[in-house]
């Protein structure tokens, strides 16, 4: 219902702005025809007339008080010198270090490109990379991002953060994508790894380990106030039929023998699986990376 809602504020506000011919800006679009099943081609770009929240008659834009971080200057929660989560009032908000309610607005892959022609032509624009670092961050703030999102260079932006204009990041570490590796288990699928069966290896009993080797690199990001946080992995295959990709492994692997054990403690029937018993084990194989991945964090960075 609310999604609905939402909707039908947006076609209003943009019939409103279309009935007053208020179209305050063009953008280039192209079209995506299907002649036939299986083809298709683009179009070529032409400008097109376009409505955006900005041609709303009366609206005001000015833009709000923000600190360094992007965060607003009102509301506030206790200050702990990190980005930490707080509940008010039986809610749950993200505040900054200076203990400001924080949305963040962040962008993945906050990176020079370092390809010959893109080192070469950064070179020519910018000279250095800081110096491309600085424009950067001046471009995502004056467009109200304030954060850098996994895939992106941590150590350029750290460097930058040396400067009383810090900005926000994050680092991606990937603990079961690297396990899986390691293991032979994977594959490389499009924008991420794949694993074998979609079954990741959690009750593998060398993951532990092997998490709490990984983690002790991140001990290097603990007293780092601009950090936001980690992501610990790229689009895992948490699957609804994942109970059946487990059953599917060789009989010798540990995950297919804690899954069978699992199936034996709750009673549950191989040859005619529940929904109920699928949406069980999702939840425990979720628990169980969860449960390890964060215990191996919190040890280097509580």
């Amino acid at each position: 219902m609310i999604r609905i809602v939402i909707l039908m504020l947006v076609l209003c506000l943009m019939a409103g702005c279309v009935n007053n011919n208020k179209f305050c800006m063009e953008v280039d679009v192209r079209t995506r025809v299907y002649p036939e099943k299986g083809k298709s081609y683009y179009t070529d770009y032409e400008k097109k007339p376009t409505c955006t929240v900005d041609c709303l008659p009366g609206l005001s834009l000015a833009r709000p008080a923000v600190n360094a971080y992007g965060s607003l200057t009102g509301r506030k929660a206790d200050s702990t010198g990190f980005f930490h989560a707080v509940k008010i009032d039986n809610r749950w908000f993200l505040a900054d270090p200076c203990g400001l309610l924080h949305i963040n607005t962040g962008v993945c892959s906050v990176s020079p490109m370092r390809t010959d022609a893109g080192t070469e032509n950064m070179k020519k624009k910018f000279g250095e990379e800081k110096n491309w670092m600085k424009e950067t961050v001046a471009l995502l703030k004056s467009n109200s991002f304030n954060c850098a999102g996994a895939w992106s260079d941590v150590e350029l932006i750290r460097d930058y953060n040396k400067t009383n204009d810090p900005l926000a990041y994050t680092v991606i570490v990937n603990f079961m994508s690297k396990f899986g590796e390691k293991k032979g288990l994977t594959h490389q699928q499009a924008g991420h790894k794949g694993y074998r069966n979609d079954a990741l290896p959690v009750f593998d009993p060398l993951f532990p380990a092997f998490c709490d080797s990984l983690a002790k690199t991140l001990s290097q990001y603990r007293d780092d106030r601009n950090l936001v946080g980690y992501f610990t992995d790229n689009e895992l295959p948490f699957y609804p039929n994942s109970l059946v990709n487990y059953l599917l492994l060789p009989a010798g692997d540990a995950n297919y023998i804690a899954t069978m054990q699992w199936m034996r403690e709750h009673k549950y029937d191989e040859k005619n699986l529940t929904d109920e018993a699928k949406h069980n084990f999702l939840a425990l194989i979720g628990d169980k990376y969860f449960s390890v991945i964060t215990a191996a964090i919190r040890k280097y960075d509580p």
